[in-house]
């Protein structure tokens, strides 16, 4: 075991910490704070909404946008100045015959008045951007309304994104700068990068010289072990145990639950919800002889909070957030995410990656709490594997010493000072694609004079020394182009897939299809390929596509994940067939298989750029059409 000694910030004027003074004040077009959980890098542009400004707050979960919601509307004592623009928002409006995005115009007219903060999730953001579903509903939102309205532009849980979506925000922090080297409009935009890691996450990037060294500052939160003015944490014991997660609450959960205040909760995080839906029973008749009962239990994650209660069939109850009688929270990963829970001990997986493992570690001892962490092993790890990470962790729970928070960061980091491994080749090509997309589109004037002056100035990747990439905002209209040049055999299929490739980018974090399953009667909608890889053939499959299952999900769930035929779209030809447990697997025989038609289309310069551009950007598109609801094993 070992120690993370209790911290906290000084205040400095209005009560503001030094990241918040900085967030509220600094008149950088980008800004990136790294601060710790519970740290209140939110609070600052609360501060902002006071003082008349508009804020569009951006958010990885629509639990974290009714959390900040909430917290607003206590801070500025006022719910009129709070709005959210999320998949729930859209469902409600259509509901009553109206259309959201009108709504979301006038919202945001009236907030520009009076100051305010829109809360919205990622995907709002990028139909926001694309323009797609405002320009079909007659709103006159676009990018240029976010640009010169708003007053800071917030990607809250930066550190959480992969790289399709840092791709928007790289293409926002190219516009907001170039908007601020020109002055355009005489409005100053502001966008904020807030992460619970440390801020040189995205060093590589903002080093990178493509953006000018003036128009960014990074900082992190200066948290101090002793004579601070607000405290973060207590004292927090953590534990490594090379236990799996069920083990582990056995071993160590009757004494932690003995402990609970009447205030405070326990709270297991597992890796994967095929894990939980394993242990879902055990972990019932465990609480109950612990004296908790099913209704004292929460589930938060993506599948149960669709209901009131778990699709396990144990009783227990399931939400976004606990509720005071509430003794235990299991949660996925989603937990998190910023959402804070009353919690002083907590039992959980190791998680993906270091980033990921302090935010957990974070949830616990808020404020001069002291708190206790067991940390077992990942069930998303190969068994005898050891994920990077926990690999660090086994030394500072050997030691049996006290460390600060930064020198257990420190520890924790890889050789560049990285607690989390990001792609910013990738992300910047697909900030390029994302480009593209908009230069064809009603955008492109804005584009032409904002985008193309900053990217020009883009320094070219090379490949070995000896190729010359296109730059990144060029790769996918040059592929536009040379489609168009000349009528050649298997054009249509590769227009085709360039629609597609435009389509699949207003996806912006790479959703999978969805599938409506009933599990008792219970109906609820999930991502398509963990049904078909986790569940075993449903009892029936009716006229409407929905899976029916008359049981408990537990009653249904496969020991060991079994493959799936993707379909993906060749742009050369029709589309390939590729077995896998997971589309993220897709990818490297995706590229096998086109590589194998060369001698087919090697000459045509379109083969390999395109080849090129998949490999850059990691785009594989499924097909739509052929995408059917099949296992490697056959049709269900």
């Amino acid at each position: 075991m070992f120690r993370i000694k209790a911290h906290g910030v000084k205040h400095s004027e209005k009560s503001l910490s030094y990241a918040q003074t900085e967030l509220l004040n600094s008149t950088m077009p980008i800004r990136v704070c790294g601060a710790p959980t519970g740290s209140g890098k939110t609070y600052a542009f609360f501060e902002a909404v006071k003082q008349g400004q508009l804020v569009f707050f951006v958010v990885p979960t629509q639990a974290l946008a009714r959390d900040i919601k909430n917290t607003a509307i206590s801070v500025l004592g006022n719910e009129n100045q709070v709005k959210i623009w999320d998949y729930e928002q859209t469902k409600f409006a259509l509901e009553q015959g109206e259309k959201p995005w009108l709504l979301r115009e006038e919202e945001l007219k009236t907030l520009k008045r009076q100051g305010g903060m829109i809360v919205a999730t990622l995907e709002s953001l990028a139909k926001l951007i694309l323009g797609k579903d405002p320009k079909f509903q007659y709103s006159h939102l676009d990018i240029k309304t976010l640009l010169w309205f708003c007053d800071h532009l917030v990607f809250d849980e930066a550190h959480t994104l992969n790289e399709r979506a840092f791709g928007l925000i790289y293409l926002m922090m190219v516009l907001v700068t170039h908007l601020h080297r020109e002055n355009l409009q005489g409005h100053f935009l502001k966008l904020s990068l807030l992460s619970a890691t440390h801020s040189n996450l995205f060093s590589e990037l903002l080093d990178s010289q493509d953006l000018p060294q003036e128009s960014f500052i990074q900082f992190d939160e200066q948290v101090i072990e002793e004579g601070f003015d607000r405290a973060l944490h207590g004292d927090v014991i953590v534990h490594y145990c090379k236990t799996p997660i069920l083990e582990t609450i056995h071993d160590y959960a009757p004494e932690l639950i003995r402990q609970l205040s009447p205030e405070t909760a326990l709270l297991l995080v597992y890796d994967s919800m095929a894990q939980f839906a394993r242990d879902e029973s055990n972990l019932a008749h465990f609480f109950k002889t612990q004296g908790i009962r099913a209704d004292e239990v929460i589930l938060i994650n993506g599948q149960d909070k669709q209901s009131s209660h778990s699709f396990g069939g144990t009783g227990f109850e399931a939400g976004l957030f606990p509720a005071a009688k509430h003794r235990v929270i299991i949660g996925t990963s989603a937990v998190e995410m910023g959402v804070n829970f009353k919690v002083n001990c907590a039992i959980i997986e190791s998680g993906f990656d270091a980033a990921g493992l302090l935010q957990r570690i974070g949830r616990v001892a808020r404020g001069e709490k002291e708190g206790v962490v067991y940390v077992c092993l990942s069930s998303v790890a190969k068994i005898g594997d050891t994920l990077r990470h926990v690999k660090k962790l086994e030394p500072l729970a050997n030691s049996q010493e006290s460390y600060t928070i930064e020198q257990v960061r420190q520890k924790m980091a890889d050789k560049k000072g990285h607690l989390k491994v990001f792609d910013l080749k990738k992300a910047k090509y697909l900030g390029g694609a994302f480009w593209s997309v908009l230069s064809r589109g009603e955008g492109r004037y804005l584009m032409k004079d904002a985008v193309l002056p900053a990217f020009d100035s883009l320094i070219a990747h090379k490949t070995d020394g000896k190729e010359k990439l296109p730059a990144p905002c060029d790769f996918l209209n040059y592929l536009h182009q040379l489609g168009q040049k000349n009528d050649w055999n298997g054009r249509s299929y590769f227009e085709a897939w360039l629609a597609a490739v435009d389509k699949a980018l207003c996806d912006v974090r790479g959703f999978t299809p969805t599938l409506k399953v009933s599990f008792n009667g219970k109906l609820f909608e999930y991502n398509a390929d963990w049904v078909l890889s986790r569940l075993e053939s449903a009892d029936l499959v009716d006229e409407d596509g929905r899976h029916i299952y008359t049981g408990n999900r537990s009653d249904y769930l496969r020991e060991k994940a079994e493959k799936i035929n993707f379909s993906v779209l060749n742009p050369f030809g029709s589309s390939f067939t590729i077995s896998e447990t997971h589309f993220s697997n897709v990818l490297n025989p995706y590229l096998s298989k086109l590589e194998k038609l060369e001698a087919k289309y090697g000459k045509n310069p379109v083969f390999k750029s395109a080849i090129l551009f998949i490999r850059l950007t990691g785009l594989v598109v499924r097909d739509e059409q052929m995408d059917s609801l099949e296992k490697s094993g056959g049709i269900i």
